[in-house]
């Protein structure tokens, strides 16, 4: 006699059945649990490369502005320096020349205070 699956099922069958269900969760959850770590581990590994990339980015970032704050204050400094250089020679200058007019009026002075006696 064929039933083509229409006989009842026995509460054995339900047992039979609810078991392999069961070990078949198990199997999907372990199968499930080990995609998981794996993914895990994949998104801890791509974490570390990111925040390597970033750190390097980031110090790489911080290096090229330390070279061109360094560059602009030398280049301060140099336009500084040279400018104090012309200071110091002009201020040089002058006082020979300041030098040169004190001298000058002492002669005067003397020549009016202390005329010439012939």
């Amino acid at each position: 006699m064929s039933d083509n699956g229409k006989a009842a099922a026995t509460k054995q069958d339900l047992m039979d059945l609810e078991s392999r269900l069961d070990n078949k969760l198990v199997d999907l959850e372990s199968r499930l649990d080990g995609r998981l770590v794996d993914l895990e581990a994949r998104l801890d590994n791509k974490l570390v490369q990111l925040e390597s990339r970033i750190g390097g980015a980031i110090r790489e970032s911080a290096q090229e502005t330390e070279t061109r704050l360094l560059r602009a204050f030398y280049g301060y400094t140099e336009s500084t320096q040279k400018h104090f250089v012309d200071v110091d020679q002009t201020n040089g200058s002058l006082r020979d020349r300041l030098g040169a007019l004190e001298n000058r009026i002492i002669e005067i002075e003397k020549r009016l205070n202390f005329p010439p006696t012939n």
